[in-house]
């Protein structure tokens, strides 16, 4: 957009470096969250109720641990996350995430671990690079394990294919009504700003 307010209207650069400046941008994590050290952590363990509900149908819970990743990706990092942009999380590429992945926060409680969040994405993210729509499918009707001495994060990667494309930057890629999850469409910035203002749902069917 403020590509073509430079061509169409020809402004100063003085005006464009304004509008280019941070404090213009829309907030990549809601204001009321961001004194709350505790909102990552809820924000995981309400989704994660919404996955293990047996009545949540397969393609919403694909959406749900996407939006997990998510929230992960653009929260502070005093709360567990990474505090990247929106440009930043939708050009992530896999190499990057390998090196970010340790400063993911850790939470005692399994189901609200944003560790544990990021590993269930990247099993489905690596199972669809495997060209498995059946096994994708069948992710998407499985919700968390029960939780057990360890936490999933713990473990090796279930599906490694996921970081097969060190310079991949679909990490967040589009899900349409029918559950086909696209290997090279990212997730439309309108919708990652609906995931990031918390309703997860910008209206779009991705």
């Amino acid at each position: 957009m403020l590509e073509m307010f430079a061509r169409q209207a020809a402004p100063s650069q003085k005006l464009l470096s304004a509008l280019r400046s941070p404090a213009m941008a829309a907030p990549t994590w809601p204001p009321a969250l961001r004194n709350d050290v505790t909102a990552l952590e809820r924000v995981v363990h309400g989704c994660t109720s919404r996955v293990n509900d047996p009545d949540t149908r397969w393609i919403a819970r694909l959406r749900l641990r996407r939006l997990l990743f998510a929230a992960v990706l653009l929260a502070p990092p005093d709360q567990g996350g990474l505090g990247l942009s929106r440009s930043q999380a939708r050009g992530l590429t896999a190499r990057r995430l390998s090196e970010l992945r340790p400063d993911i926060g850790r939470t005692d409680e399994e189901a609200s671990c944003p560790a544990c969040a990021v590993w269930s994405w990247l099993d489905i993210i690596g199972t669809n690079n495997g060209w498995s729509p059946a096994a994708l499918r069948e992710l998407g009707h499985r919700r968390n394990p029960p939780a057990g001495e360890r936490h999933r994060y713990e473990f090796v990667d279930p599906s490694p294919d996921w970081s097969a494309w060190s310079e991949q930057s679909n990490l967040l890629p589009a899900i349409d009504q029918w559950g086909y999850v696209d290997r090279y469409k990212s997730l439309h910035p309108s919708s990652l700003s609906g995931l990031g203002a918390g309703d997860g749902h910008s209206g779009r069917e991705d």
